[in-house]
């Protein structure tokens, strides 16, 4: 607050009090002005609103200031990351169990050395690889009834590094020595096997069928029909074909049966066949030849050395 106060010197004050005692009222005189007071400041009710203006932002820092440090509290904020998620050298580590709700790109995932690392989804799970110009060039897919792997080639390998199973455009190559097959059905192959032996359990038995088409058994060395235990049959609708184009079909048994064969009965004399021969075995080295029709089985040098 300024208080201005006007004074003059006081020889006039005294002259103009003398002159007015004195009776001259004819003269005009100046009157002193009066006092002039200005007040600077805020008062009132402006003053009350400012206060509760400042207040009121007091109240609200002081809440903002507490639910930030609730937030940082809960969330476990520090300087190592937040709650389950640490930040380290390198890499980020996610302590428990993470949900992703949008995609995940990453050059590595593992689990801790003591841990087992789960992938789940509600609906299925797809791994994608890109090649430098963003083309997706391998696909795994798992879903919920079956596992697609949409790639040019497939390579299964054990810890020692040894191929166990590869597969692609041209060929399927199975690495271990023996491969079984449990189907209760058998197996079905639609081209041609190209193997070292085919076996079956030491309990169950070998077949080998073609219901509609012609079965093959080729070797450029040999074939051999092996059975320790059991027989060895071979079972057809028509005509059962052993050739040999460049040397013997050899049958090497102590007894060797022919069932079933058609008995030749003839009615009086009959008639001779030239086509008909007598079927005769040569005693060292049981080769089978033909004879004449009529007399004794006689061989030549030639036929049973």
């Amino acid at each position: 607050m300024v208080t201005s106060t006007y004074s003059g010197n006081r020889g006039e004050r005294e002259a103009m009090g003398r002159g007015r005692a004195a009776g001259n009222w004819s003269q005009t005189s100046s009157s002193p002005p009066p006092e002039s007071v200005y007040k600077v400041g805020i008062y009132g009710w402006r003053k009350r609103c400012l206060y509760c203006f400042i207040l009121v932002l007091l109240v609200l820092i002081i809440v903002n200031l507490s639910l930030t440090i609730w937030i940082l509290k809960v969330m476990d904020f520090s300087g190592a990351g937040m709650g389950k998620l640490r930040i380290t050298n390198q890499g980020i580590r996610v302590e428990g169990h993470s949900e992703f709700l949008a995609p995940l790109y990453a050059a590595q995932i593992k689990s801790n050395t003591d841990k087992a690392l789960f992938l789940e989804s509600s609906k299925n799970v797809t791994i994608h690889t890109r090649n430098e110009a963003g083309s997706i060039t391998n696909r795994l897919y798992i879903g919920s009834k079956e596992v697609e792997s949409y790639c040019d080639s497939f390579e299964v390998v054990n810890s020692a590094g040894e191929q166990l199973f590869y597969v692609d455009g041209t060929q399927v190559t199975i690495g271990p020595e023996k491969l079984h097959i449990a189907g209760k059905e058998g197996t079905v192959f639609q081209g041609s096997i190209q193997t070292g032996a085919v076996r079956s359990n030491i309990s169950k038995s070998l077949t080998l069928e073609s219901p509609t088409r012609e079965l093959k058994l080729q070797g450029p060395q040999g074939i051999t029909l092996s059975s320790l235990v059991g027989d060895v049959t071979m079972t057809t609708l028509q005509d059962v074909v052993l050739h040999s184009t460049g040397q013997a079909i050899r049958l090497n048994s102590q007894n060797i049966h022919m069932k079933n064969l058609q008995v030749s009965s003839p009615v009086g004399s009959g008639r001779a066949y030239p086509e008909v021969y007598q079927l005769c075995v040569c005693g060292n080295n049981g080769r089978l030849f033909l004879s004449e029709p009529t007399g004794e089985c006689q061989a030549t040098a030639d036929v049973c050395t």
